[in-house]
């Protein structure tokens, strides 16, 4: 408890004009919070988040295809299934078709974007990861509806984990709980589910008090 208390006024301190400042932390500090009564606390801004690492891949079942790295020709079906993904993700907000633009620029842009391509050359599956203190996060894994169910998520995230860990890097994730598409792939690729971390804001004024 008093733990928590000391967390809760680091909060405080920290708390900008912002309606909504944003925080992750572990279920158990978040459940303290609520028990403890933290008034800064938006109580409808909750939004549960697994998060998941990889020590070992695991082989998922075979799929037509191969992984590659996406050129300028194939920035148009990108930013479309970039797009589609924000409309279908909870606890995100949709972004524009000009933010998707921008979005996928900067992931081409990175080195670290990887697409798999079908026998026919089509992209079914996208991917990309960034490095940050000797780890490896994946992120933007997104497999169009028609294309579900076939294994190139799991094929392209295998690929790219197996990659990351013959660098010494440790592969993680933070994914939404309630999004099966992306998650079947990462566990049948041999990722390890570590617990649920809380998505919440605090805020220096209420919102509701702000209307």
């Amino acid at each position: 408890m008093e733990k928590a208390r000391e967390i809760e006024e680091l909060i405080e301190l920290y708390l900008t004009d912002n309606r909504k400042d944003k925080f992750t932390c572990k279920k158990e500090l978040y459940d303290l919070f609520v028990q403890e009564g933290f008034t800064k606390l938006n109580l409808d801004d909750y939004f549960e988040m697994g998060s998941l690492y990889c020590t070992k891949t695991k082989k998922p079942k075979d799929c037509d295809g191969k992984m590659d790295t996406p050129t300028l020709v194939d920035k148009d079906i990108l930013v479309k299934y970039w797009f589609d993904d924000s409309q279908e993700m909870n606890g995100v907000d949709p972004i524009s078709m000009e933010q998707a633009k921008m979005d996928i620029q900067q992931m081409m842009a990175s080195g670290h974007f990887y697409v798999w391509r079908n026998d026919a050359g089509k992209i079914v599956c996208m991917a990309s990861y960034n490095e940050a203190g000797g780890e490896a996060k994946l992120s933007h894994a997104y497999t169009p509806v028609e294309e579900r169910k076939k294994g190139y998520a799991a094929n392209l995230v295998y690929a790219i984990t197996n990659d990351i860990l013959e660098r010494g890097l440790v592969p993680l994730l933070y994914t939404d709980y309630n999004y099966i598409p992306s998650n079947r792939a990462y566990i049948n690729a041999g990722y390890i589910d570590a617990g649920i971390l809380i998505n919440f804001s605090c805020s220096k004024v209420k919102v509701k008090e702000l209307k």
